[in-house]
């Protein structure tokens, strides 16, 4: 958390320079891309797809995680049934448990 801190009071002491304040318009723009590139070089690609602020990429984690299992077992349960046998497989009775405990930790995440 401290170096995101440190890159927001960098950003804010900038934005309220009065270098910046006589900046064109355009260059101004530019100042604030360049600021918003260096905070998505931070997370790299995962940080991109699951986001920089830890609270949020753990429920992002935990949801993709989630969704990956889901369909799994839909296909799973249409492999099942095709060949006769019954959708309840093992993968399903294994599987079931771990999507719901992620569901609880999505939900049921306190905020404090």
């Amino acid at each position: 958390m401290g170096e995101n801190t440190d890159h927001n009071n960098e950003f804010i002491s900038t934005i309220n320079s009065s270098t910046f304040i006589s900046l064109t318009d355009e260059n101004q723009k530019a100042v604030i891309n360049q600021f918003n590139k260096g905070k998505e070089k931070e997370g790299g690609i995962l940080g991109k797809f699951f986001g920089t602020k830890k609270e949020n990429a753990a429920m992002n984690i935990a949801f993709t995680i989630c969704a990956m299992l889901i369909i799994l077992c839909m296909l799973d349960i249409v492999r099942a049934i095709c060949n006769g046998e019954s959708s309840y497989t093992e993968l399903v009775k294994g599987v079931l448990p771990l999507i719901t405990a992620s569901m609880g930790y999505i939900f049921g995440k306190s905020n404090e």
